[in-house]
């Protein structure tokens, strides 16, 4: 029988298998911004949202990126209404299973599967956007769980993490929205990835120096 529990995000109910860690309150903020980048995208002259003028969009996937427990693409495909399907990834087996178990709950159509922050993602529909909560919290965090501590076992390595998620989403040539940390936003945007980045800080937390960035 799997190790589950019940946690809270967004005023929804989510399920945990094992050591999936559920994203802070900070992370919220993530999804009303990605939902004005969306509608940001759509408004542009040509866009494929079906508004105005503009032809019928094409098929729309949200991938979750690092998804964990899934919450934060549930919780945008819920709030945007506007993607047909989600695609969670993460390198921990508890995390798929917590995300797919989540999606199947909350109705959201899609798959979750393992993946390693820097491997292509693989065919995806041509309008695919995607949101991303890399692991970045200091070693000496007590929220870390232990699959965390392991991934952090180097100063830089959410650093690496974040950089290695760009790549991937490179592949599919997709806009993000990232959440990190001031400094690494720095870092990051001088990364030699096969992305241009621009960086829009969105809302600085006192406790840990959050931003939210988006990449188009």
């Amino acid at each position: 029988m799997l190790n589950t529990r019940i946690a809270t995000f967004a005023g929804g109910d989510y399920i945990l298998v094992g050591d999936t860690f559920n994203p802070r309150g900070s992370s919220v903020f993530m999804i009303e911004f990605a939902h004005q980048c969306l509608l940001s995208l759509d408004a542009q002259p040509g866009a494929s949202g079906g508004h105005g003028t503009n032809p019928p969009r094409e098929k729309r996937i949200l991938i979750d990126m690092c998804c964990g427990s899934g919450v934060l693409g549930i919780a945008l495909f819920h709030r945007a209404q506007l993607f047909d399907g989600m695609l969670g990834l993460d390198c921990s087996d508890d995390a798929v299973a917590s995300c797919q178990m989540n999606m199947r709950q909350h109705n959201v159509p899609g798959i979750a599967r393992r993946w390693r922050a820097g491997e292509p993602i693989g065919p995806q529909a041509a309008d695919t956007f995607v949101i991303c909560n890399p692991p970045y919290l200091p070693l000496d965090c007590v929220e870390l769980t232990s699959p965390e501590r392991e991934a952090l076992c180097a100063a830089d390595q959410g650093t690496r993490v974040a950089i290695r998620c760009l790549q991937s989403a490179a592949t599919v040539d997709a806009p993000v929205v990232l959440k990190s940390l001031q400094e690494q936003v720095a870092q990051i945007g001088a990364a030699s990835v096969r992305r241009v980045c621009v960086v829009h800080a969105l809302s600085n937390d006192r406790t840990d120096g959050v931003v939210g960035s988006f990449w188009r």
